[in-house]
C-alpha cells in the first residue's frame, strides 16, 4: 500500500528567490533519498488575498519503502545540511526564511486509501 507525507505551510508572502532555491537545493539534495525510496514528490504552492500556501506531497511506494527510510534517517542531521546549503545559496538562515509564516501543518506516513491508479 502507498504512503504519503503532507507538509501545508502559508506565509504573509512569496518570496521567490528562496523559493527558487529550496527547489533547486531540493533536487540536487533528495536524488540519494528518491533513488533509494522510489518516492514521488510534488510540491505547489499557490497565492491568495489572505497569503501564500505551499504544499510539498511525498508519495512512497510502499509502507515499506517509507519506513526503511525513516529507519536511516537523522533528522536533525539532514536538516542541518539542508539549511547549510539554503545558506550558501541564498544567504538566509532558517530562521530568516521562516519570517513570515502563518500555519505549519505535518501529517506524516498516511496510507493511501484510493487512487486511480
Amino acid at each position: 500500500m502507498e504512503q504519503m507525507t503532507i507538509m501545508l505551510t502559508k506565509f504573509e508572502r512569496h518570496d521567490d528567490e528562496t523559493f527558487q532555491a529550496q527547489k533547486e537545493v531540493w533536487s540536487e539534495y533528495s536524488k540519494e533519498f528518491s533513488d533509494a525510496t522510489g518516492v514521488k514528490y510534488y510540491w505547489a504552492h499557490q497565492e491568495k488575498e489572505d497569503g501564500v500556501y505551499y504544499i510539498g506531497v511525498n508519495l512512497f511506494p510502499s509502507k515499506e519503502s517509507r519506513d526503511a527510510w525513516v529507519e536511516n534517517y537523522d533528522v536533525d542531521t539532514e536538516t542541518a545540511k539542508f539549511d547549510e546549503k539554503m545558506l550558501e545559496k541564498t544567504g538566509k538562515t532558517p530562521e530568516d526564511r521562516e519570517a513570515g509564516k502563518l500555519l505549519e501543518i505535518n501529517m506524516q506516513g498516511m496510507d493511501v486509501d484510493l487512487t486511480n491508479h
